[in-house]
């Protein structure tokens, strides 16, 4: 049974997200235009984006089952974790996915200079990939299949992949400590699994 406390918390909870999210996608929006955007403005961008969403799930959860504020917190920041594997392996997908399973061209988030985890990585990285995003003010299909180019040729494929994993593992250290019920964390694991295993 719900009691107006959890009603409350619950309703807070989930209007912080939605404020958090217009944050996250005006930063996102914005990015596209502006021409030093660093890494750690991304994080900034998903922590209030996709990591405001899974929080508030992981949050509301946690308040409908009962569990004191400081629990409740611990379970938000878990669920903001997840957020951020989520988004770069959505950032990956976003390049190097299928785009019959994602349902949109693979080159799309390249040509909107849309500023994911591989792009901002290659930007402070890669010289020449900095060169050939900046070479021009609108980027036409050569320009995009260059910067693939040297985004395969420099392994960011691997670099992304590497970071997604590493996003998980962090997830699921602390994961296993806030889900102490094997059975029941078996089943959400998988879920999780599921998630971050996704082509599309």
């Amino acid at each position: 049974p719900l009691n107006a406390e959890m009603i409350l918390a619950s309703t807070q909870a989930m209007q912080n997200a939605i404020f958090s999210l217009t944050q996250g996608q005006y930063l996102d929006l914005s990015y596209e235009k502006e021409a030093h955007t660093s890494v750690k403005d991304y994080w900034q961008m998903v922590a209030g984006k996709t990591g405001a969403l899974f929080s508030a799930c992981f949050e509301i959860a946690a308040v409908l089952a009962g569990k004191s504020l400081d629990e409740t917190q611990k379970y938000a920041d878990l669920g903001s974790q997840l957020g951020l594997a989520f988004q770069v392996q959505d950032d990956y997908l976003g390049i190097w996915g299928n785009d019959l399973e994602t349902g949109k061209s693979i080159d799309s988030d390249i040509s909107s200079r849309k500023k994911t985890f591989p792009v901002l990585f290659a930007l402070e990285n890669l010289p020449e990939f900095r060169t050939t995003w900046f070479a021009r003010e609108h980027l036409i299909r050569e320009d995009v299949l260059q910067l693939k180019q040297i985004l395969n040729d420099n392994n960011i494929q691997q670099v992304t992949t590497a970071k997604v994993n590493e996003l998980y593992q962090k997830f699921m250290q602390q994961f296993v400590v806030l889900f102490t019920n094997e059975q029941k964390r078996s089943v959400l694991q998988l879920i999780v699994q599921d998630l971050l295993s996704r082509e599309k």
